[in-house]
């Protein structure tokens, strides 16, 4: 009799511990689940990584190695608003029968090493998205500086450009000047005229560092 009972007791203390593991393992956490969970922030950075390096990419590509500058730079181009011709050589940038600029290019910083005669200075330029306007602009412009200016335009003309409209490459300063491809009104055509011969003048008499496009926009 007492071998049974000892017997029965074991079977119940059996039971009653199989059914708390059995509790204890439906409520513990899911290794997978809680693997599931700790990834998704990993998951996430990876993501915003990826979007960031091709956006980089991107934009590098448009910036560096999309478009030829220097050539692109080259022919007639027309002051915006008249039709005064502004043209483009592989080296030199004529404003009128007796004004040439000689100039370099500088694809990296955007920008133009300008001399004349004894003078010399700088301008920044920037294209179009669709390389038809060119925007210069007086002065020293530094590699940071420039990439800077650019990142922000292109940003705002791409949001542009898929509403269909052509932003403007113009920069902002004192000193700036918008060529186009094409002709536009010839209102102040002569205005123009007059003040590339001030710039001549200036040129000949040394008494300022070269500003084609401050004394152009005049």
């Amino acid at each position: 009799m007492d071998s049974r009972n000892q017997q029965r007791a074991g079977a119940r203390s059996s039971a009653r511990t199989g059914g708390a593991s059995s509790r204890d393992r439906e409520d513990a956490p899911r290794p997978s689940s809680a693997k599931k969970r700790r990834k998704w922030p990993f998951v996430v950075a990876g993501a915003v990584v990826l979007v960031v390096v091709a956006v980089v990419v991107a934009f590098s590509c448009w910036r560096w190695t999309f478009a030829n500058d220097a050539q692109d730079i080259q022919g007639t181009w027309y002051i915006a608003g008249t039709q005064k011709t502004v043209d483009v050589t592989a080296d030199g940038i004529k404003l009128a029968d007796d004004v040439t600029y000689s100039y370099t290019i500088d694809e990296g910083a955007k920008t133009l090493s300008l001399s004349f005669g004894n003078m010399e200075g700088e301008a920044r330029y920037r294209f179009s998205l669709d390389r038809q306007t060119l925007a210069l602009r007086d002065g020293e412009t530094t590699w940071g500086d420039s990439l800077s200016e650019d990142i922000s335009w292109t940003i705002a003309a791409l949001g542009r450009a898929i509403q269909g409209e052509q932003a403007s490459p113009e920069l902002s300063g004192d000193s700036t000047m918008v060529l186009t491809r094409t002709p536009q009104d010839s209102s102040s055509e002569g205005a123009s005229g007059a003040a590339a011969s001030q710039a001549a003048s200036q040129g000949a008499s040394g008494s300022a560092a070269p500003q084609p496009v401050a004394s152009q926009g005049a």
